[in-house]
């Protein structure tokens, strides 16, 4: 992952300065906007976790799990935030090639980290039973929430 992330750095950079992208100003307000939210999902995510919120998979056996603050909604909002900062970023300067190229390499990654994650969790904590019926990446609020959970 850390490789990834500071080469998708580079290669924006490099495919913005290189291949002479022009600047597009629509584009750049609408990647802004969701890079910012991909930071906010992020900030939200450490906020709720506090102490707990690691890079490497680290669980707390015994202790719930964290199902406040942004967790009401989401399994996953800091992975979500990683994938619109990824996707989104490049495309302020319109590096197309780096979210494309970045955005595969980072699913593939995920791909792996999300089950393995919530593998080691679902062993030492009630994760299963808190999030069986959360979604992963698209919140579900409110009265859609409620809706479901009558049927």
């Amino acid at each position: 992952m850390k490789v990834v992330q500071v080469s998708w750095f580079a290669a924006m950079i490099n495919e913005v300065w290189w291949l002479n992208r022009p600047f597009i100003p629509g584009l750049a307000a609408i990647a802004l906007m969701l890079t910012l939210a991909g930071q906010g999902l992020r900030y939200l995510s450490m906020r709720s976790l506090k102490k707990r919120w690691t890079l490497p998979i680290i669980t707390f056996p015994g202790l719930p799990v964290v199902n406040s603050g942004i967790y009401r909604y989401l399994k996953h909002p800091n992975w979500l935030g990683v994938i619109l900062e990824i996707s989104a970023l490049p495309l302020i300067h319109t590096a197309y090639l780096t979210t494309i190229v970045f955005s595969i390499a980072n699913a593939l990654l995920m791909s792996r980290r999300i089950p393995t994650e919530e593998q080691a969790l679902s062993e030492d904590t009630n994760y299963a039973d808190v999030f069986a019926n959360q979604p992963r990446f698209i919140p579900v609020i409110g009265f859609i929430k409620g809706a479901n959970s009558s049927r």
